[in-house]
């Protein structure tokens, strides 16, 4: 019996769709959750059966056994084992487990590519933020003697802050130069 572990690990191998060359079908509906599907052995299991091998000494429910085929290709390997041998069902998951893991790796790696560049951006804006927002501390404990020093204070604030943080002070300088 194939464990349930081994199930998952073939689906996500699979990325959702049969393995045959060219199907694009799905093989879980997420709408009607149902699987539109079978894992295919593509050694059989019985004797008499489908490419059975009575020489393998492998698992024959293991992953490097089994296949994910939409139930019509399925229905077409096994009615045809002459055409559809072991080598040519390894070979044919094989190159869709190899391209569904391509393209999740290029989507998986470009995705973090990005987001690296996005926060190291979002890093260098926080450095220049807590920088801006020391000065502003700095200058605002200083003691402002009269309303001329208090307006270029908010000067030099308006020059160096951010703008979120400027609005954010606006309130609290107005009190001051008022």
């Amino acid at each position: 019996m194939v464990l349930e572990s081994t199930k998952r690990k073939l689906y996500a191998l699979s990325q959702n769709q049969c393995a045959f060359p060219g199907c694009k079908e799905i093989v879980y509906n997420r709408v009607d959750d149902s699987f539109v599907s079978q894992t295919a052995h593509i050694r059989s299991k019985n004797a008499g059966g489908p490419r059975y091998d009575p020489t393998y000494t492998g698992n024959l429910d293991a992953i490097e056994n089994l296949i994910l085929l939409c139930l019509d290709h399925h229905k077409i390997i096994d009615d045809h084992p002459e055409k559809y041998t072991i080598e040519k069902l390894t070979r044919m998951k094989e190159a869709h487990e190899t391209s569904s893991s391509n393209y999740v790796s290029s989507v998986y790696y470009e995705a973090i590519d990005y987001m690296i560049n996005k926060s190291g951006q979002l890093s260098q804006d926080i450095d220049k933020t807590v920088k801006h927002i020391r000065v502003l501390i700095e200058e605002a404990s200083k003691p402002i003697p009269n309303k001329a020093n208090a307006i270029i204070s908010w000067k030099y604030v308006q020059r160096k802050a951010p703008y979120a943080v400027i609005d954010m002070l606006k309130k609290h300088v107005e009190l001051f130069i008022e």
